[in-house]
């Protein structure tokens, strides 16, 4: 993962250690707001931006989009909707990476978005539980 925006400058293992509680108990992440709420408490978005109900502040260069395994290829759609408004409109120059966590993942939805993230330079990584971190293409 080093072809990332310098800007971003992750450390992955640092955000695979916030999942962690998801890969221990994946049963009971069925939303991205549950994933949210275990993994990212108020303290922890000081270095992200986060959504599904993240909390409001400046904008950072790391974006993180949660999905859960109960939500539906509509409720994706509106995840990378608003990524992309995110990274487009609300804080343009600043999002370097956006990082989508995901139980389950629809390529023909990515499809139809990726170019929009590619337009706009921002990278895009998708991250599952007991996987690696891939970069979207």
């Amino acid at each position: 993962m080093t072809d990332l925006s310098p800007k971003s400058q992750i450390n992955w293992a640092d955000l695979k250690g916030i999942f962690r509680p998801v890969e221990e108990n994946p049963e009971s992440f069925g939303t991205g707001k549950a994933i949210v709420k275990e993994c990212f408490p108020e303290s922890a978005n000081s270095w992200v931006n986060v959504i599904l109900e993240g909390y409001p502040g400046q904008c950072r260069p790391t974006l993180v989009v949660a999905i859960g395994s109960n939500e539906s290829s509509p409720t994706l759609r509106n995840r990378l909707l608003e990524a992309v408004e995110h990274a487009a409109v609300k804080c343009r120059g600043t999002t370097a990476l956006v990082v989508f966590y995901a139980m389950w993942w629809d390529a023909k939805e990515w499809s139809r978005k990726r170019g929009t993230f590619q337009q706009l330079g921002v990278p895009c990584v998708l991250m599952m539980p007991f996987m690696d971190p891939q970069r979207l293409h």
